[in-house]
């Protein structure tokens, strides 16, 4: 990372996949390593309760093994269950089971 007054670079890890597409997993990945290897910030809390709205449709983001992880990671803190409780029970557990059309 590189800064001059009023502007911020960043140099990312980046290489495109076999079909020459930078694909999310990989640009997550990248700015993980890059911004904060070790470390959860105030980005990840707000990242995953974006990431959390796809349960209430059942989103599937296996195809996805980095943000997999992070999430599974995400879930696995101590406070996680406690303040998503509400969300779990009016949000997703009222919808588990309804099928959604994606557009």
């Amino acid at each position: 990372m590189s800064a001059t007054p009023g502007s911020i670079t960043l140099t990312l890890p980046l290489t495109a996949g076999n079909d020459g597409h930078m694909h999310p997993n990989r640009i997550f990945a990248a700015l993980r390593e890059v911004l904060a290897p070790d470390a959860i910030t105030i980005a990840d809390y707000l990242g995953s309760v974006m990431m959390l709205g796809g349960e209430c449709i059942t989103c599937n983001f296996s195809a996805y093994p980095n943000i997999s992880r992070w999430m599974t990671n995400m879930k696995a803190l101590k406070h996680w269950s406690k303040v998503n409780e509400v969300f779990y029970k009016y949000m997703v557990e009222p919808n588990r089971d309804k099928p959604f059309i994606a557009l």
